[in-house]
């Protein structure tokens, strides 16, 4: 016999099995009839009045709910008595069970076993006015698309391609309404500096952050922000970066509920006992204190005030990870020029001591007695605000600091010590306060310096670092 025979041969024997193949699941599988060209509306299971309808109570794995319609002819979840439930899915299903439809009936058929009718993954007993009940079982996955459900104590297996079966499955939190936390749009006056206070903790973060309202903000000073961070150093923020935190905190939103009424014992089993993040955040009237447990593609949440956990996915907690030094400004210092009340400069140059008046919301600087020009003394210490880090060193410099600039205020806050210690020929170490080392450019820094002494003199000083 020649290779090419042999091969056809081979070829007709593996067609052969597979037909055959076919033939056995085409007549062990379920057969399925289309009820109609709108499937979705083809097949009513019973039908029965909002008036008829009293509970629905559903038994599953998750544990199962109990469905009850309200006097003003809503629905709500009896397990959930105490917190607020979500109006459309409570309403859905309620409006569904009054008449279950499907998109597809099995024609003929068998053993319920073959359904996963026997043992259900959901059961729904709807008790109506009358004294009767409406028994709904919801079985296993038809292979066509959709979930197979019937009716205790009456022939027919249907294939339900809607939402009924996901809601069915689903726990009594899940139907608890997640639109819990305050946000900035419960408060129409403000923009985002109706938030008074950010914080983020937690065991997963390296230090923590905390972020205020500059009690010293003037909004029309280039100088000031809105807020001034306190931790881990107090120092400057980025109102970019700090804007989105804002942003971010107070448009937090929680996905779904997973369990409500929690022992201590359930709490440590979604890790909130011992949080990885910890978020708070202030308006003028009420404050949000939200834990989170990092669950890997998402996290686990319990706000202050609500015995009950949540889900939140990273679109809105992604941030609870990031650096402190993502909201610290690379400006070094933002006091508006209107609370200056005296600066004194130190550096192997000598010491210049400048004091400031601000009679009639103007600015008069002085150098020992010699009045200054207002305007040149302005752009000196825009120059100072405007000297920027290069970045943050964990490296606490050691030595005698080159420049040493202290800061005083008309406002009642303190005195602010700010150095600048030598690191390399390129730059220097940026203390305030002797915390928070910073890298700052030996340019920059040479530039206060003869700026200092240019100023003192009342000579022009260079208009930009």
């Amino acid at each position: 016999m020649s290779k090419n025979k042999r091969l056809l041969i081979i070829l007709l024997a593996i067609a052969a099995v597979l037909a055959a193949g076919v033939a056995v699941i085409l007549l062990t599988a379920p057969a399925e009839t289309v009820s109609s060209s709108e499937p979705d509306e083809a097949v009513v299971m019973y039908s029965v009045t909002r008036d008829q309808f009293l509970r629905a109570s559903v038994t599953n794995e998750s544990g199962g709910f109990t469905l009850v319609k309200t006097a003003d002819g809503g629905y709500t979840v009896e397990e959930a008595e105490g917190f607020e439930t979500n109006d459309y899915s409570t309403g859905w299903v309620g409006d569904k069970l009054l008449a279950p439809n499907a998109s597809r009936t099995v024609s003929s058929p068998g053993p319920l076993s073959e359904y996963g009718l026997d043992s259900p993954a959901a059961t729904c007993r709807v008790e109506l006015s009358d004294g009767t009940a409406k028994t709904l079982l919801l079985g296993g996955e038809a292979p066509s698309g959709g979930r197979y459900m019937a009716l205790e104590g009456e022939e027919g297996v249907y294939i339900v391609t809607h939402n009924l079966p996901l809601y069915l499955t689903r726990s009594a939190a899940s139907y608890v309404e997640t639109d819990v936390i305050p946000t900035k749009d419960d408060y129409p006056e403000g923009t985002d500096t109706n938030v008074k206070y950010v914080f983020l903790g937690g065991k997963k973060r390296a230090e923590n952050v905390e972020i205020i309202m500059d009690p010293n903000y003037v909004s029309d000073e280039t100088a000031s922000t809105p807020y001034v961070m306190t931790q881990p150093i107090e120092y400057p923020v980025n109102s970019t970066t700090t804007g989105d935190l804002v942003t971010y905190a107070s448009g937090m939103s929680f996905t779904e509920c997973a369990e409500i009424r929690l022992t201590p014992e359930r709490l440590a089993f979604y890790g909130l006992d011992d949080p990885d993040y910890t978020l708070v955040f202030r308006f003028a009237e009420s404050e949000v204190r939200i834990d989170f447990a990092d669950a890997g593609d998402f996290c686990y949440a319990k706000m202050d005030g609500f015995d009950a956990v949540f889900i939140a996915y990273p679109t809105y907690t992604s941030f609870l990870s990031d650096p402190a030094d993502k909201y610290m400004s690379r400006l070094t210092f933002t006091k508006s020029l209107s609370a200056l009340a005296g600066l004194t400069v130190t550096s192997a140059d000598g010491t210049h001591v400048f004091r400031v008046e601000h009679p009639d919301g103007e600015t008069v600087p002085y150098c020992g007695s010699l009045k200054l020009d207002a305007d040149n003394f302005k752009q000196f210490y825009e120059n100072l605000i405007m000297t920027l880090s290069e970045g943050r060193t964990d490296a606490t410099p050691s030595g005698p600091a080159y420049l040493t600039l202290i800061y005083s205020f008309n406002d009642g806050s303190p005195d602010v010590k700010v150095e600048f210690v030598h690191v390399n020929n390129l730059r220097y170490a940026y203390l305030i306060d002797g915390e928070g080392s910073f890298f700052m450019l030996k340019s920059q820094v040479d530039a206060i310096v003869s700026d200092a002494a240019l100023v003192a003199e009342n000579k022009p000083v260079k208009s930009t670092i």
